[in-house]
């Protein structure tokens, strides 16, 4: 994506049958995923649909926050 940055890939193998991405935040009470990333970009590959979207990190983790505060 950014020559010199490091990034996250992920594959979604379950979006066919939830229709939902999944973000990783914690794992056994303790950040993972991307709550403790030091990637720019997070790049989430979807192999059945032939397609990846590729989102800054800093941005991805606003949206997240925001939404799980929504969801509280």
């Amino acid at each position: 994506v950014s020559e010199g940055k490091q990034n996250e890939v992920k594959n979604e193998r379950l979006i066919h049958k939830t229709g939902n991405l999944l973000f990783e935040y914690e794992s056994r009470n303790k950040p993972s995923g991307l709550a403790n990333t030091t990637a720019e970009y997070w790049i989430y590959r979807i192999d059945e649909l032939d397609i990846s979207f590729i989102f800054p990190t800093k941005v991805l983790k606003q949206v997240c926050r925001d939404y799980y505060k929504e969801k509280l």
